[in-house]
Order: C-alpha cells, then structure tokens, then sequence
C-alpha cells in the first residue's frame, strides 16, 4: 500500500522540495559517523519505521526528473536515481552502483564554457568534497562517440559528519541541453537579424507605440546623419519629416508614416526627407504595425534613398524624350520583324498615329511581297552577326501608299535575354532627288554644250528625259505667227513616238486655245498638271479622232514650261508619264523649269551661233564682194575713162573728119553719163548707209510712178524687142513717199529685168491693193536667179557674174540701193525664182497712206513744218517712251509725236529709262544707242531680262547715228525690234513707230 502511494507520487515535484528532503537526509547521515553507526541505527529502529523512511526517501527520489548521485570521497557512487542512470548512460541504477569510477568517467569528457577540456580543480564535485557548496553551476560536457556538448546545471553539496569532515557529496544535475540549444539557436538568429539589419542597404527605423524612436540601422544613420542617441526616445517626425521641400511645416497628423500603427494597416510610398544638415532627398518607404496579441506596439519603417533611382528615371524620362524629339525615326522589332517601338518620328515618317505601328509586321511599311520581307529580314539578322550593323536604304510606303526612300542603320539590342533589332533611319527622299535631280542637270548641261546644231540638241534633250524623267517628252517652237512646231520628241516606246508626231501633225496647237502648251507660250508661266482624268482629256480635245489619240497616249501627269531667253518665250518644253500613281509635284517642276532655262539658253546659243556663222560667212561674201566691187568699179570707171581720154586728145588734134569728129562727140557723152549714173549709185548708197538721204515725202499715186519708169526705159525695151506687159489697178491706195526715190526703185528694178532678160523675153508688171499695203509685181522670164544666190540678191555689191569674163556689167548696187529706198517708205521687197533660166520675180510692198479726216487741207510737200503733217490717226493716244541723252533730240521728237496726239515719256538716261518703265507702260520705246554709262545696248538687255508684265516684250526702235550693217545686226541682236538711222524725217519715223506697234489698219 505504502508502495502504491509512491507510486502516484507527483515525478515533477520541485527542486525546492527535493533539497529539503536531502537536506534532512544529509542531517540523518552526520548523526552517523560511520556506516555501521548508520546501520546501527536503523537496526535499533524498530524494523517497521526503518522500513517507512526508506521507502519514503526512495519513492522521493525516484519522482525527481533531476539526476542525483552520491559519491563517496573515493569515488564511488553510494547513491543514484533513475534519472543519473539515464544521463549518465547506463542500463539501470544497479548498474551504476555496480560500476567502476574509472569505467564511467572515460566516456565523459568536461568542457569550459568556452569548450576547452575544463582543469580537474574547477570540476563542481572536486570543489565540494573541498568544502565548497556549488550551487547551479553551469556544465558542460561530452558524451564520447556523440558530436554534439551537454549542458547542465550541477549542485554540488558536501555531506559533513558530526566532525566536520566532507565524508559524500551530494550533486543534482539538471539537464539543460535542449534550453542551451535553444538560446544559442536565438543567440544566432539574433545574430543573423543583427546582421541583416546593420548590413541592409534600406534604412530601418523601429517606432514604439508613443511613435517614438527605438532602434535605427547603420544605414538609417548614414541616409539621415542622425545618430540612434540623437534621436532615441523621440518622434523622428521632428528629425526628418517636419518640413516639406517648399518651406511649410509639416503637421505630424498629416504624415502617412505615422498613420500605420493607429490604423493598423501598412503604408507605403514615396515622400521627402530632410538630413541632418538640411538637405532634401526622395525617398520610398514602407511603414508596417507591429501587433502583440491583437495589441498594436510599434512600427517599422523600411525606407529607401531613391535619389540614384530617381535620377535613373529623369534620365530614362530624358532618354525616352530624346527619342521622342529625334528627327530620325527609330523602332525597335523583334527576330520576327514585329514592331515593339516607334518614336514619333518613325510615326509621321510613316504617317501613322501615336503606337499605331506596335505589334504588326515591318511589311506594313514597304510594298515587298511577304517572302521579300521574310528574306530581307533573315539577310539583316546574318549581316549583323558578322559586322554588327547593316547600312542600307529602304524603299517604304506611307500609310496611304506613297513612296519614300529612307537611309537605315540596324543594329542587334539584347533585351529580356533576347535579340532584337533597333532601326534608325531617316527620310533621304528629298536628298535622293535632289542628288539625282543635280546629276541629271549636270549631264543636260553636258550634252547641251557639247553640240551647236539647234535640232540635234533638241533631240538628244528629249532622249535624255526619257525614261528617267518622263514616258514622253516633246519640245516645241514658235516660229512665226502659225502654230507652234513640233521640233524634237521622244518616247519609251518608241512605237509611240509617231504617235505624238502624228497627234501633232493631224491637230496642231491652237495658238488662242485655253488648254496646255497654248496657254503657257502666251502667258510665259509653267503648268503642272499634277493628275490627268479623263474629264480633262474630254475638255482638252477638239473632237473625237483627237480624244481618241490621247486616250491611247495615255498621259497621267504633266509638265509644261516655257522657253525663254531675254523675256521672249519662243517655246515649250512638255513632258508627261503614264505611269499609274506617278504625280509630278512642285520639286518635278522646278527641276523641269531649271531644264528648260538651261536649255533655252542653249537653243539661243545655237541660234546665236547660226547667226553669227551666217553673218560671218556675209561679212566674208561681203569682204569678197567687195574686193570684186573694187575690181568691178575700176572696171566700170576705166572702161569709159578710156574712150573718152581717147577722143578727147584725137579731138584736139583737129584732125578728125566731121563725121568722126561727132561720133567721137556723142561717145563721150555717153560715157560720160554712165559714169554720171555710177557715181551717183555710189553716192546714193553712201547717203543711205550714213543715214544722209532726206526724202521727200508727200501723197503719191503709184500709177504715174510706174508709167514714168516705164517711159524711161522703152527704149531699151525696144531696143531688144521686149514685150513689156502692165496690169495697173488705177483705184490702188495713195502711199507716202518720195516720188523721185520711188520711181528710181522701180526704175532699177525694170533696168534690172531688163538687162537679164533676153531678146524676144517678155516683162510683166503688176499693181493692186493688198489689205493695208499696195503690192507692185515685176516679172520676167530672163536668166533667173541661182538658189544659193538668191538669199543675198539684194546684198550690196552681189553680183551673179562677177568674173572677167561677164557679158554685163555694173556695179552691183542697183537692188540694195531698192531694197532700202522701199524699207525707208516702210515698204519691203522680195525675190523669187524657179532657178536659172526660169525668170525672176521681184514683189513690192508698201503701206497705204493713213485716211486724213473729213475737209482736211491738202498738205505742202515741200514744207517741213510739223504742223503741216499729216498724223497717222492711229499715233493718237500711242504711250511712247524716248530716251536719248540730247535734249534737242528729245525736245523735238516729242514735239513732233505730241503734235500727233501720243502720249509721251522722255529719259535722258538707260537708269532713267528704267525708273520710267516701273510708272510707265509705253506701247513702244525710241531710245538711242550711244549714251553716257549705259549705252543703248546694255538698256535693251536689261529690258528683255524683265518678264512681259514687267514691259520686257515692249516694241524697241534703235534711233541711232551708228548706221552700218553691223551696227544694225548688233542692234537686232541685242534685242531692238527695229534699226533706224539718224537724221530722219518726221513722217518716216512716225510711219516706222505705228507699223511696229502694229496700230495701223492691219499692221
């Protein structure tokens, strides 16, 4: 019974409980001083209270979790429970009891604390039987063959007997191994944290409940400057958060940081902290609650510098803006050719909106067939392996369809791990065209050099255009009053090309019409006809067989431009395409238009060229001329020289018989006179070229002057039996004139025939009344006229024959002499001949007299007062500028046109003819040539360099004492329309000005 009451006895009684009862157990063993005292008294115990005690003790110490052992002074364990057995490792407590000091203590070995084997003299028991009570000392220890220390707490005490003397000690051990691993597994996570902590890049903050701070990290102390002993134990709100960046307070309610633990919640975000020496600096934080038991006990508070992170940012944002404002387009596309990136640039290169391009194929921006795409993509990915970077040109297509040429660098981009490819380009559409636009006029400008033939140029012009610039390209002349001509094209097919010439052929231009190279040869200004429909083909036609032709040329866009030199358009140049979505635009036509003045100039060249060859091969005609007229004169001065010399000094020998004597007489005269005729050719000829012949001007029937002619040269006419045939229209118009002069021109002209018309031949003269002219006709059937002569018939000094051997003579001035008695009637002549032997033609004009007005004076043809002219009605309200540095020659010709009723300007200057021409719009222009600074020449150069609205077509007269041939070629070359030399009569010059202006009737 006694033994099931120990039994149930508490095993976990307390340490307290357990040493009281050693302790009285220790008092029994001193009152024995030996173990037969101790036996001694239990056997004169009565056996049944021995028995109690023990078992009483025993069940006591069994019930102790803590190990207990006794040991004798020798070594030996008198006393264990069950608990030592177990720490120590054996079996059982018999076991132990049976067992030998020395084979227990080999398998521990006792270590310091700091693991180092622990010296005997420290050991717990050694210090007990020593008389030392400890108490709760701290063990350790190793148990051989396990890897790991023991820890208990020792109580050792000594067990005195009645003497004094250590006779056992007493040790308790309490294992504490697993509390031990226990706190040395917290030491080392404390450790880590304060690790983590003191090493952590982010600042760490640990608030209390008051929001006081507790704890900062080393990187707290370097972000703030602040120490955790400047500011422990107080708000860090009044250490870093009390102002914000503008300078206003900061209120601590207001601060989301210390909103976390009232609310219980996390918060987190960016704000601004001050430093220690006052600077501000962005931070991200991140404030947390920290609970014990549903109850809130503080905060931590991680937080992070952002400054570098920020600075990443504005220059990523700054990156991001470069991007954005390059001119140069960049996108950014993967292995694949899908778009990731474009800047806005690469957007409106392309015409796209804002990420309209993300996430489609690169093929959206050219018109390559898929399998292109795929083979331009994969050639790119292999350039790039090898050299790192392709350089090449893309030819794209805008969103809606055009084209452009674009200058593109690709190189790879490593991005997530994979490759992709950043394009760079940039639009060169404009720098191609201008490149090739430059090359193109440089090679034009090349060919158009190169040749002086006009038509071989022109030709070579449209092939160059073609196909670069054009499927078609044509060239056009004005020449004359009719429509323009058709002087070079050219087209891709060359089929077709007679189809353009036979689209001109069959309906030529309209001079007056609305449409195309019409309206640009009157007006001088381009046409870009940009798109071509068939509306406007319709509208152009002049009837279907026309429509038709163009319909099957079928232009799409064209360009048409004028030719010009000195303000004169004298052409077009036209170019077209049919290509279907090819459009001329403004670029197409200012390279059309430098082509067309690059080869307007050269076409003036050429012709420039072709003139002074003419007038060089007529100066050479005329020096050869010349040297024959010479010859010729002495000739003709010689021969009659001869006879009369000779019958003078036979006359005056007095020896001659009266027949010879009259003979010789009547030979002299002769010869006499022709001489007379001679001189007087020769001298007429002078006064016309040094503009000394004065004519008497005055109404003349034409009729009278031809009969009178006529009269004058019967004789010969009978003489070789020549029938002369007259048809005279007696009702022919009045003209003003110088009679004498008149009928010496038709006095020559009959000579002429006369002389080259053989016996039996036959003359016929005609007279009638053509619009504003009267036309005198002289015919015949003599000799005629070689075709290579018959351009310079009326050169002076021109002669059919002028060998040794001719059968007719003279002087060879008889037409020229005509030719300018009738030019300064404002008349003219022309020559006409089938060849030799086939007779010539000589055709007279001269304008009719201007209609006087109703009951007006018969005018005195031997006056020369101004107010006795008669004034072509026509001049009446003609604007007319005179330049001429003379004052009496400004003074009087503006007398003499004012008197006609014309409204005149003077200059006595080229810079005051200019400032006059920028108020002023004369219908024609009087200037004189040899002027002080700018001559007459310089003037008209600058004039013709002025468009038309600018006066620069205005009708010029060179009024000039400079009266050779070569004055006047360089007078019309220079741009005057007419050469007049000076002095000249009142009624001349104004007949000359109303014929050029082209103010009298049918001028």
């Amino acid at each position: 019974m006694f033994s099931a009451g120990l039994d149930d006895l508490d095993e976990h009684r307390t340490r307290a409980e357990l040493l009281a009862e050693l302790r009285a157990l220790r008092a029994q063993l001193a009152a024995s001083s030996s173990a037969e005292l101790v036996a001694d008294g239990v056997r004169a115990r009565g056996e049944p209270e021995r028995r109690s005690e023990g078992e009483l003790l025993e069940a006591v110490l069994r019930g102790v979790v803590d190990a207990i052992t006794m040991l004798a002074p020798d070594g030996r364990i008198v006393y264990a429970n069950a608990a030592a057995a177990a720490l120590i490792g054996v079996p059982d407590v018999q076991t132990l009891l049976s067992s030998a000091y020395d084979q227990l203590v080999i398998n521990f070995v006792l270590l310091d604390h700091d693991g180092a084997p622990l010296a005997a003299e420290r050991a717990p028991t050694r210090r007990a039987f020593g008389g030392e009570h400890v108490h709760e000392a701290p063990l350790r220890f190793r148990v051989r063959g396990e890897d790991r220390d023991r820890w208990c707490l020792i109580s050792a005490t000594p067990m005195r007997d009645e003497a004094g003397v250590v006779r056992h000690v007493v040790n308790i051990f309490r294992d504490i191994s697993e509390r031990i691993d226990a706190e040395q597994a917290m030491q080392a996570q404390l450790r880590l944290t304060q690790t983590i902590t003191d090493n952590a890049t982010a600042a760490l903050f640990l608030m209390d409940a008051r929001q006081h701070c507790t704890y900062m990290n080393p990187a707290a102390v370097l972000m703030t400057g602040f120490t955790l002993d400047e500011v422990q134990g107080r708000p860090l709100h009044d250490f870093i958060h009390h102002h914000h960046p503008d300078g206003r307070p900061y209120p601590l309610a207001e601060c989301p940081i210390d909103r976390a633990l009232p609310q219980r919640q996390q918060e987190h975000g960016e704000h601004t902290f001050i430093r220690k020496d006052g600077r501000f600096f962005p931070v991200a934080f991140t404030a947390s609650p920290i609970l014990a038991g549903g109850r809130p006990v503080g905060t931590v508070i991680e937080v992070e510098d952002i400054s570098g992170k920020q600075q990443v940012q504005d220059e990523l944002r700054l990156r991001a803006l470069v991007l954005e404002s390059m001119a140069e387009g960049v996108s950014v596309s993967d292995e694949r050719g899908h778009i990731l990136y474009t800047n806005a640039a690469e957007d409106a290169m392309f015409g796209y909106a804002a990420g309209e391009l993300v996430g489609q194929h690169v093929s959206v921006q050219n018109n390559y067939s898929p399998a292109d795409n795929r083979r331009i993509v994969e050639s790119v990915i292999d350039h790039l392996a090898t050299h790192g970077a392709w350089v090449g040109e893309f030819h794209n297509v805008k969103k809606d369809g055009a084209p452009f040429v674009t200058h593109a660098r690709i190189t790879a981009l490593e991005l997530s791990g994979r490759r992709h490819l950043l394009c760079v380009q940039d639009d060169i559409t404009q720098e191609k065209r201008d490149r090739e636009a430059l090359l193109f006029l440089s090679e034009a400008s090349t060919m158009l050099v190169t040749s002086l033939d006009r038509d071989a140029t022109l030709q070579e012009l449209t092939r160059l255009v073609v196909p670069r610039l054009a499927s078609w390209c044509s060239v056009y002349l004005q020449e004359g009053a009719g429509p323009p001509v058709l002087a070079a094209s050219s087209h891709s097919d060359p089929e077709r090309t007679q189809l353009v010439r036979e689209l001109h052929t069959r309906f030529p231009p309209d001079p007056d019409g609305p449409h195309g190279l019409s309206m640009v040869l009157r007006t001088g200004k381009s046409l870009l006809l940009s798109e071509i429909d068939d509306a406007m083909l319709k509208a152009a036609a002049r009837g279907p067989d026309e429509l038709s032709l163009m319909r099957e040329l079928g232009p799409r866009s064209s360009v048409v431009v004028p030719l010009i030199v000195q303000g004169r358009t004298f052409g077009v140049l036209a170019i077209s395409s049919t290509a279907t979505g090819h459009r001329y635009d403004a670029f197409d036509l200012a390279l059309v238009e430098e082509l067309a003045r690059r080869a307007a100039v050269a076409i003036d060249n050429a012709r420039l060229f072709a003139i002074g060859q003419k007038e060089r091969a007529r100066a050479e005609e005329a020096n050869r001329a010349k040297d024959l007229f010479l010859s010729t004169l002495s000739h003709e001065l010689r021969t009659p020289l001869t006879a009369i010399l000779g019958w003078t000094r036979m006359l005056r020998t007095g020896t001659l018989a009266p027949e010879k004597r009259e003979k010789g007489l009547e030979t002299i005269d002769r010869n006499a006179r022709a001489q007379v005729a001679l001189i007087e050719d020769i001298l007429d000829l002078s006064r016309i070229v040094t503009g000394k012949l004065r004519l008497e001007l005055q109404p003349v029937e034409l009729v009278s002057i031809i009969e009178a002619a006529v009269e004058t040269v019967r004789p010969a006419l009978d003489a070789r039996n020549i029938s002369l045939q007259l048809a005279l229209d007696p009702d022919a118009a009045t003209v003003i004139g110088d009679p004498n002069r008149l009928q010496q021109a038709l006095w020559n002209l009959l000579t002429n025939a006369v002389k080259f018309t053989p016996r039996g031949g036959r003359i016929q003269v005609w007279l009638r009344r053509e619009g504003s002219h009267v036309e005198i006709t002289v015919a015949d059937n003599g000799q005629g006229i070689d075709p290579a002569l018959l351009p310079y018939v009326f050169d002076r000094f021109r002669q059919s024959d002028a060998s040794t051997t001719r059968s007719l003579g003279g002087l060879g001035l008889g037409l020229a002499i005509v030719k300018h008695l009738l030019e300064l009637h404002g008349g003219s002549i022309h020559a006409a001949s089938e060849g030799e032997g086939r007779g010539a033609t000589f055709l007279v004009r001269i304008p009719v007299a201007p209609l006087r007005s109703p009951g007006a004076p018969a005018t005195d043809t031997n006056t020369h007062q101004i107010p006795a002219l008669d004034c072509p009605p026509e001049i009446a309200g003609l604007k007319v500028l005179i330049i001429d540095d003379e004052p009496d020659v400004r003074e009087w010709t503006s007398a003499l046109l004012e008197h006609c009723k014309a409204v005149v300007f003077t200059a006595g200057s080229a810079a005051e003819a200019l400032a006059a021409l920028q108020t002023h719009r004369p219908d024609v222009i009087v200037s004189d040539i040899g002027m002080p600074g700018e001559d007459g020449y310089a003037l008209i150069k600058k004039l013709r360099a002025l468009g038309p609205a600018d006066g620069g077509a205005t009708p010029a007269i060179a009024l000039t004492a400079y009266a050779r041939m070569e004055d006047r070629t360089r007078a019309m070359m220079a741009g005057f329309n007419m050469h007049v030399a000076k002095p000249i009569e009142p009624t001349e010059l104004l007949i000359t000005i109303a014929n050029l202006a082209g103010r009298l009737s049918g001028g």
